[in-house]
């Protein structure tokens, strides 16, 4: 049964997205897109229906609770769109694969993923908020880390149905669809030699993902517990970044591609704060296509009113629940607001300490030490180096290099990404995104193979590859779940927890810290009072 409800899932988040792309279309007074960016448009529908997702529903919680009725509702109008531009018999092969096999494969992880620690920590109750009351200003001060909500707790929470959590996963099962898909897509129907070689080359780093020390791991995505945004940050940073490649070697440049180019841009703001470094390489498409007399720069103001609108209230939402433009960011925070927590600093040290960042005036190599200390950053380090020198030699002896692609910015973004991942939360799951795009880089300038008859002969191995690569993303547990399955929708609930009652406010876990879904737990007694500001319920720190 989870395989076709995650098959359902998936294709109502498709054919929702295709509607999208339709009223894209539209409003720009084209013709429908089957190509953009040098690869098939379906690539991007999860993208889109996740995009309208997420900002609809923070829309309706300045109002009131976020209900899923609603969204289904709006989704199930989109997919009546699809009926203005009707499917040729050519692309059913591409659906076949793109809508029914690869989310089938990948719906085996439903089988047995539990929730990331964070879930229980603060995603699923930070969504319990969401669902049963309207925005709450100062809700950083009921939990900090509260401050930190991702534009995907208001999508997942829209996946709540019971208390059965198990269909939170079908987001994930979306996403790495969408990626596999644009690989396989950009091999086998590309518009691009920069996608086709850089998608093989992200194939053959997701192999190597198998070998290795300890067993393997190198970095690349993979199926986190449910409640994390990471896989989805990490393959849309992927996708924007690639883009950007694609946007800067293109002749001409559609107005849609850059319209969509900005809004993935401020999705991944909105999932990640890391995002916001996107902003870097955004000014500078603005001035290369202007450098270009492409647009006027107030046609593309015109172009991005949509996209600062949305960022503006998203923006004003942050405010308004942490006193801060982006929490914990202690520079765009203001201590004025009667809802201010006084606690960015310190929280940003916490987390700092927590994942051993490095500090400036700390010894490079007596950091380094200590964060190869930890046995999983070692692993992925070393993995990594092993793919990375192993893909570079193939790319050496096998393949043809094309003209050298101007990507000085692109590396300049990679090197700063780097240094504020170094100094604030240096784990390899935050840092998917940009592995993914050096491999991509590496294959990218390649035109050819050296010898033709390689080329020819090459085809079944990189079917195998593709083949092999896919089905190994999933883990054999969960392969081996199927001897146990009932074909009944698996049951993934909250465990039972023991609250105790906070002298101050609400209550607190009676043992460790998680407090899964309970809405007035905090981990900790705060010193809070709840008030009342204009129309809406606020917490305060009391005296």
């Amino acid at each position: 049964m989870i395989f076709i409800q995650n098959l359902l899932i998936f294709n109502l988040l498709f054919f929702s997205g295709r509607g999208i792309s339709i009223i894209i279309s539209k409003l720009f007074n084209q013709e429908y897109k089957k190509y953009i960016f040098g690869t098939i448009h379906e690539n991007l529908f999860i993208i889109y229906s996740l995009f309208l997702i997420g900002n609809i529903s923070f829309f309706v919680h300045f109002f009131s609770p976020i209900k899923n009725v609603i969204m289904i509702s709006i989704l199930s109008l989109l997919i009546l769109l699809n009926i203005f531009n009707k499917i040729e018999k050519k692309e059913f092969k591409f659906l076949l694969l793109n809508n029914l096999l690869i989310p089938f494969v990948f719906s085996f992880t439903s089988l047995n993923i539990g929730f990331h620690y964070d879930a229980g920590l603060y995603h699923l109750n930070f969504q319990n908020w969401l669902l049963n009351e309207k925005i709450i200003i100062g809700i950083v001060n009921i939990y900090e880390l509260f401050g930190l909500s991702s534009i995907n707790d208001y999508i997942l929470s829209n996946f709540w149905f019971g208390d059965n959590f198990i269909f939170l996963q079908s987001v994930n099962v979306a996403i790495m669809t969408s990626l596999f898909m644009f690989l396989i897509s950009s091999i086998y129907f590309n518009k691009s030699l920069i996608n086709k070689y850089g998608s093989l080359f992200v194939f053959l780093y997701c192999f190597l993902d198998n070998f290795g020390f300890d067993g393997g791991g190198n970095g690349f995505v993979n199926f986190q517990g449910i409640g994390k945004v990471d896989l989805t940050f990490s393959i849309l940073l992927f996708f924007t970044l690639v883009f950007y490649l694609n946007i800067k070697t293109q002749k001409n440049v559609e107005i849609i591609e850059y319209f969509i180019f900005v809004n993935l841009c401020l999705f991944a703001v909105q999932l990640k704060i890391y995002g916001g470094l996107l902003l870097f390489l955004l000014i500078d498409l603005i001035f290369f296509l202007m450098k270009k007399n492409q647009w006027k720069a107030i046609y593309m103001m015109k172009v991005s009113f949509f996209s600062v609108l949305v960022g503006v209230f998203w923006i004003f939402k942050n405010f308004l629940q942490t006193s801060c433009f982006f929490f914990p960011v202690s520079f765009t925070c203001f201590n004025f607001t009667p809802w201010y927590s006084g606690r960015s600093e310190l929280f940003t040290e916490y987390t700092r300490a927590f994942h051993n960042a490095f500090g400036f005036n700390t010894n490079v190599f007596n950091w380094l030490d200590n964060w190869l200390g930890t046995q999983y950053n070692q692993i992925n380090l070393l993995n990594f180096l092993y793919s990375f020198l192993v893909l570079i030699l193939i790319r050496f002896l096998l393949f043809k290099r094309q003209a050298t692609l101007n990507n000085k910015k692109l590396y300049l973004f990679i090197a700063i990404y780097f240094i504020v991942w170094i100094v604030t939360s240096p784990t390899p799951r935050f840092f998917g995104g940009i592995l993914l795009t050096t491999f991509f880089i590496i294959g990218s300038s390649i035109s050819s193979f050296k010898n033709q008859k390689l080329d020819n002969f090459s085809k079944l191995p990189m079917v195998v590859l593709i083949f092999i690569s896919t089905l190994a993303i999933v883990r054999i547990d969960s392969y081996k779940k199927i001897t146990e399955y009932d074909f009944l929708t698996p049951s993934l609930s909250v465990p039972i927890q023991v609250y105790k009652q906070n002298t101050n406010w609400g209550v607190s876990p009676e043992s460790g810290e998680l407090c899964w879904v309970k809405i007035n737990c905090t981990e900790n007694n705060p010193k809070i009072i709840e008030t009342k500001i204009s129309l809406f319920k606020g917490f305060e720190k009391s005296s």
